[in-house]
């Protein structure tokens, strides 16, 4: 019986070169490790979650799938339960963006040695693509998808070759005038009409919130310009 996905974590495993051994970090319910094992994803997953309870309920679905030759099951913090160059990828989903760049701060030997990072943040990914910068990352793909009508992004990185971020990149995303993703002018428009409100919300009240905010609508809206010419 195939598992079904929403499509935030779809778009996020679609990232996922095949591989040997993939890390599910903060597994959860265990979607996703029994879906890169159904889809060939990974020919083996290792599900870890903080969480015993959430990680019981991992191990439940995992055998009601019949899949606990292919998935084992760790509690533990993070990366922590993971030994260095055990796994060719990881995906850490579902989190806010500062919790997931602490997870890869607090496991640095760990995380460095993966080949591939792919993370998908709940909030605004800023803080996270900041942090990958400042640690060595280099982000080398990215993705949009949209979900019970909210917008999330998805981040693919490794160690090494980081690359300096403007506002504009680290704000909205690394695609900014170096490639045109799906859903990227939507994604645009989308972040344009949130500084719109804040202007609407802050009214006179705040006058440098006031600049600042209508400066970043500037900046976006030259994205904006971008993106509809290619």
């Amino acid at each position: 019986m195939a598992i079904s996905i929403n499509d935030r974590l779809t778009k996020a495993i679609s990232f996922i070169d095949n591989c040997g051994t993939l890390a599910d970090i903060g597994s959860d319910h265990g979607y996703s490790s029994i879906y890169a094992i159904q889809k060939g994803i990974a020919k083996k997953v290792i599900a870890t979650d903080i969480s015993k309870p959430s990680l019981a309920k991992t191990e439940k679905l995992v055998n009601e799938y019949d899949l606990s030759q292919c998935i084992e099951c760790r509690a533990g913090d993070g990366m922590k339960v993971l030994a260095t160059g055990e796994v060719d990828a990881a995906l850490i989903a579902g989190m806010g963006a500062e919790l997931i760049a602490q997870i890869i701060r607090d496991s640095h030997q760990i995380a460095s040695a993966i080949p591939q990072l792919i993370l998908q943040p709940m909030n605004s990914a800023q803080p996270l693509r900041r942090a990958l910068s400042e640690m060595g990352y280099g982000i080398t793909h990215e993705g949009i998808v949209v979900d019970n009508d909210k917008f999330y992004q998805i981040i693919k990185c490794s160690y090494g070759n980081p690359k300096p971020l403007s506002d504009d990149e680290a704000e909205l995303g690394t695609f900014v005038y170096n490639e045109r993703i799906p859903l990227c002018k939507e994604y645009v428009e989308h972040i344009i009409r949130k500084q719109e409100k804040i202007m609407e919300y802050v009214g006179n009240n705040d006058a440098d919130k006031l600049r600042e905010t209508a400066g970043k609508i500037e900046r976006y809206r030259r994205v904006l310009e971008w993106i509809n010419a290619q």
